[in-house]
């Protein structure tokens, strides 16, 4: 006898026996996917326990998670706390990351002048994304003093590691109609 879709009577015992193998299986996958969720969580401890310790690498770590949200809840004082912790220590990606803070004035106030000094340190060290931020800066007159000459050995030393936009920045600055003097240092 059919029911009211027209299928036999019988047709809902083989829609659950179809259940009863599928679900089995459904549940091992969650299964697998939690297991495979926690080591994440372990990394994560393990990130947080390092920081604590004072590893400066762990520190901006953490602080990159905070930034972004990353298995934690974004939170830009927390971030801010993290990379400063690092950069003090001397690490050059923490350095950039809070002058990179205090440029976007994301957990505490804007602040090109100390964004620019942050920059500074880790762009001595040879980090090129500080290199090319300072010779913008520099440049444009943004958060420093405007200065060509500053902009153009800070390009040139991001340009000795290979990098064309500050190959080609430099290029402008040349083409511009300044031309450095025998060594570009500041």
């Amino acid at each position: 006898m059919p029911c009211g879709n027209g299928a036999p009577s019988g047709a809902w015992l083989i829609f659950d026996a179809s259940w009863a193998l599928i679900l089995p299986i459904i549940s091992l996958v969650i299964a697998l996917l939690c297991c495979l969720a926690l080591p994440a969580w372990r990394r994560l401890s393990d990130i947080i326990s390092l920081a604590e310790a004072g590893d400066p690498e762990a520190q901006n770590r953490l602080g990159f998670m905070y930034d972004t949200g990353e298995g934690v809840p974004e939170d830009d004082s927390q971030a801010l706390g993290w990379y400063m912790k690092a950069a003090e220590q001397g690490l050059d990606r923490a350095q950039y990351n809070v002058g990179g803070m205090y440029y976007k004035g994301e957990g505490t106030r804007q602040d090109k002048v100390e964004a620019a000094l942050w920059f500074q340190q880790a762009a001595e060290q040879g980090f090129l994304q500080a290199q090319l931020k300072l010779g913008f800066m520099y440049w444009h007159g943004d958060g420093v003093s405007a200065s060509n000459g500053q902009a153009a050995y800070w390009f040139e030393m991001a340009a000795e590691q290979g990098n064309a936009i500050a190959r080609t920045a430099l290029a402008q600055i040349k083409d511009a109609g300044y031309s450095p003097p025998g060594s570009l240092k500041p």
